[in-house]
């Protein structure tokens, strides 16, 4: 059954289309003929299925997923780590089940299993993009779901957040396998990652445009949290840059054949439990290290809540006592001893 109706609006016409089974679809012109015009369009495009979207009365989990993915995932900056979550979700057993027919009881079986294989932090993200994708298809899709589902779940703990730092001897190795991959690029990216903390994305996007050798500067007008940044850069990141400033886009590396060179050196060198973004704990920790206020290396980590900035920084122990506990006291107590 079709519903198609037109409301006047200051001057404009707004066209609303409602079918049996689908989410309501309304549009605004300047003229009645226009909006009836629209109205008799939309119905025969739905009616021949061309519309994306599944019927809403039997939408499934893992049908959500995908239209969350098309719609709204595709809008976020990470959109591909988003769409890998989506997937997973979508092809467990929960995706079976009709939107209208989940239950909380569901939902948690389904959390309480996959928290056995994943982290506490994944299963946070995992927890927290569910319910996103539940509260979008209440009041963006109208699907009948009486009550939501996760309402009253507990969030997950994040956990204890890493604390993995680089020591030197697995930096060496690192290196030295990294200038031994195939694209020579690798190696540069790597240790750009390790000089200035820059997340992936925004290594593998910079453009010459956005480099002032004069002053040492990085200009990021397209980051993860959406606002733009400069980056203070140190000489050896001048230097990675410089060599490949003939290029349009510095680093023509891709996503997945950065992850796949630095699983085949994480093999090669041994290093375990060590993944590409921590080079950016590592830089971040460092910078404290060398003496920056939180505001400086707050304005090149661009962390907006400061208490993000903080999961990232793990100074070490023995900086501390190096730089202001040794002393001739502590030389002569040894000497004591």
């Amino acid at each position: 059954m079709t519903m198609g109706s037109i409301r006047k609006r200051n001057y404009q016409w707004n066209a609303q289309v409602r079918i049996k089974g689908w989410r309501q679809i309304s549009k605004t012109f300047p003229s009645k003929k226009l909006a009836q015009q629209w109205i008799n369009e939309t119905e025969l495009k739905i009616r021949a299925k061309e519309h994306d979207s599944p019927r809403l009365e039997s939408m499934t989990l893992s049908d959500a997923c995908v239209l969350y993915g098309q719609t709204v995932s595709a809008t976020h900056k990470g959109v591909r780590v988003e769409l890998n979550r989506l997937r997973r979700i979508g092809s467990s057993p929960l995706g079976k089940v009709e939107l209208h027919n989940l239950k909380s009881c569901q939902i948690q079986n389904y959390l309480d299993l996959r928290g056995q294989e994943v982290s506490a932090p994944t299963l946070r993200k995992e927890f927290l993009l569910l319910k996103r994708l539940l509260t979008v298809a209440i009041t963006r899709w109208n699907v009948a779901i009486i009550e939501h589902p996760m309402r009253n779940l507990i969030t997950p703990s994040s956990g204890q957040g890493r604390t993995r730092r680089v020591t030197q001897s697995e930096w060496q190795a690192i290196m030295r396998e990294a200038r031994q991959q195939r694209n020579p690029l690798i190696a540069s990216v790597i240790e750009f990652a390790y000089e200035t903390g820059m997340r992936r994305s925004e290594i593998l996007s910079l453009k010459s445009q956005n480099i002032d050798f004069k002053r040492q500067i990085a200009h990021l007008s397209d980051t993860k949290n959406g606002t733009s940044r400069s980056v203070a850069l140190t000489k050896r990141a001048c230097t990675l840059l410089s060599e490949q400033m003939k290029l349009s886009r510095l680093f023509q590396v891709s996503e997945s054949a950065l992850q796949q060179a630095w699983q085949r050196i994480m093999r090669k060198t041994k290093v375990t439990d060590l993944r590409f973004h921590d080079l950016r704990h590592e830089a971040i920790s460092r910078f404290f290290e060398m003496g920056m206020s939180i505001a400086e290396v707050q304005s090149i980590s661009g962390h907006k809540d400061i208490r993000q900035l903080f999961n990232y920084t793990h100074i070490r122990a023995e900086h501390i006592a190096n730089h202001y506990f040794k002393s001739s006291e502590v030389c002569d107590a040894e000497g004591a001893n």
